[in-house]
């Protein structure tokens, strides 16, 4: 009995070493492709000019709000308790709304900039996919992750399923495997 749990436990344990030896591991920087696409120009563009629209928005209106204030302290003392008692109360109301909107503006900033990436990053996700199938790959992993590498490096064959020429500066240039 004891012989036959022995040589399942060695079978189990070769098979398990056979089956890892089979696994095809490539690694890619997909943040380094993602940026050399020429679709992401325009989305990163288009993200940074509304933001500076939005930007040049909020500093308008605390700008605004700011000077209501300054002429509030200025004005206080002349003011009397029931006046100022319902001007403070609308500097703060206002305030708060002025919080609430910067906090919407970043939300939409961050939805547009989601939905300007979105179909570059299923571009990208597409053809790594592409590119691991057609090289019979098991796992592709992205390279910021990665401490050590000694798997393949498939940016290359990333770059030309996607027909762009990699930037200069890249991490193939840099001798990665």
């Amino acid at each position: 009995m004891k012989k036959t749990i022995i040589l399942a436990i060695c079978l189990l344990t070769v098979g398990a070493g056979v089956a890892l030896a089979q696994q095809k591991v490539g690694h890619v920087n997909a943040n380094e492709i993602l940026i050399a696409l020429p679709e992401f120009k325009t989305a990163s563009d288009s993200a940074q000019n509304l933001e500076f629209f939005y930007q040049n928005e909020l500093k308008e209106l605390q700008g605004d709000f700011q000077k209501r204030a300054t002429d509030f302290q200025e004005s206080q003392g002349s003011m009397s308790e029931a006046m100022r008692k319902i001007k403070y109360e609308s500097l703060v109301e206002e305030e708060q709304k002025l919080q609430l909107y910067a906090q919407e503006v970043q939300k939409e900033l961050t939805n547009k900039k989601q939905l300007l990436m979105k179909p570059l990053e299923e571009k990208l996700m597409g053809a790594i996919d592409a590119v691991a199938k057609a090289n019979k790959y098991t796992y592709i992993i992205d390279a910021s992750l990665l401490i050590y590498a000694d798997g393949d490096n498939i940016a290359s064959l990333v770059f030309e399923h996607l027909n762009i020429t990699p930037p200069a500066e890249t991490s193939l240039q840099n001798g990665e495997k």
